[in-house]
């Protein structure tokens, strides 16, 4: 899944941008915001993989939010896709190493084009891996992903559910989330993460997955249904 926030000094610009992400299931809307102030501390203080920023802004403008996070060190900065309404700034922002450049209003069309270049660029600059590795009774434990039927959270703890066992490591849903391919691995509820392959059928509020030559019955979280329907096309 791409993080992404949106900011742009003007709310009906944000409300177009938003709409196009709500059809990317590959993007995470974390925020969004009409002062540029407020959303670099947001992306000081977060893991953002994508930024939808407006270049021509009062306070501080879109090429100076870029230069005011680069002179930070020691952070992750962002991919850029910069939108504006002046053409003339185009030249000059790919200077800043961005990914794409697009003129409003911007049709879905063009965001699409945008949108799937940050997706491969983050193919390229991530090779593809067939494991992680955790903690585990004071050893690093080799999981592979295919091995993964599903992950279930127990307070602060996590049990990863394999083919043949169990692991059960300190470490949130969230961060081990953060690990796992999001085209393999979905969400399905606050204490759930499934993989894609292991599923067998889908009702409306249950998904049932193969694990150990038996199905598994667990629950569709409300929050996370929309998502799990648009994954499976079946919206």
């Amino acid at each position: 899944m791409i993080n992404c926030i949106i900011i742009d000094d003007k709310q009906d610009a944000i409300d177009i941008i938003v709409s196009h992400i709500e059809s990317k299931p590959e993007l995470k809307l974390l925020n969004t915001f009409t002062n540029p102030v407020f959303g670099l501390d947001f992306i000081l203080q977060n893991q953002i993989d994508l930024v939808f920023l407006d270049i021509d802004m009062p306070i501080l403008s879109g090429l100076e939010l870029i230069e005011t996070l680069k002179a930070k060190n020691g952070i992750t900065i962002p991919q850029f896709i910069l939108a504006t309404g002046h053409e003339e700034f185009a030249l000059k922002s790919y200077e800043f190493g961005i990914v794409d450049y697009i003129i409003k209003p911007i049709s879905f069309k063009r965001f699409n084009i945008a949108v799937d270049r940050v997706i491969e660029h983050k193919v390229i600059s991530n090779p593809k891996k067939n494991h992680f590795y955790v903690e585990s009774e004071g050893k690093k434990v080799k999981i592979n992903f295919e091995d993964i039927a599903y992950i279930e959270s127990t307070g602060n703890y996590i049990k990863i559910f394999k083919n043949e066992d169990r692991i059960t490591i300190h470490k949130s849903l969230n961060e081990i989330e953060k690990i796992l391919p999001n085209l393999q691995f979905i969400r399905i509820h606050k204490s759930f993460i499934i993989s894609m392959d292991r599923i067998e059928a889908v009702n409306n509020n249950n998904i049932f997955i193969k694990h150990q030559s038996k199905n598994l019955t667990l629950p569709i979280g409300r929050t996370y249904k929309a998502n799990l329907m648009k994954m499976l096309n079946l919206e």
